[in-house]
């Protein structure tokens, strides 16, 4: 509504205060001071809550990264161990398998040569003739390489 439209006071209707308009600056003055400090004090509130709030959300956050770094660092250690005992338990059967292969060549060593050494006896003729035939093939074959 413009200005000029709007008449003299006389020209309208109601009777009473522009709704449009307050009655006294000075009352509304004092009603904006009370207004905007009530306001002011919900805003400290309101900001001194949300202060708190946030402290807490990150000593939970703190919380929940600690206990979450516990549980890794647990699980870590329990996967470490298993897999200490599983190198572990490998390592043992490896070595007990060497060992027993060990033992076989040992014991096929010296029953070969138990039996070499029966045959020598038994045959000593035969065994110096297979011996020389031996050497001498080995020769030749060794000779005719160079």
């Amino acid at each position: 509504m413009r200005w000029k439209d709007r008449g003299t006071a006389l020209d309208r209707p109601h009777v009473g205060p522009d709704p449009a308009r307050p009655a006294s600056p000075l009352v509304t003055h004092r009603q904006e001071n009370t207004t905007m400090a009530e306001t002011d004090a919900q805003l400290r509130k309101d900001l001194d809550q949300l202060r708190n709030d946030m402290t807490q959300i990150m000593s939970d956050v703190r919380t929940l990264a600690q206990e979450r770094r516990e549980q890794a660092t647990s699980s870590a250690r329990a996967y470490k161990d298993r897999v200490n005992d599983t190198v572990r338990d490998y390592s043992e059967k490896a070595g007990d398998t060497v060992r027993h292969y060990g033992e076989q060549a040992s014991a096929q060593g010296a029953r070969a040569a138990d039996y070499a050494s029966r045959q020598i006896e038994s045959q000593p003729f035969t065994s110096v003739i297979a011996a020389f035939g031996i050497g001498v093939l080995a020769g030749r074959l060794l000779d005719g390489r160079r």
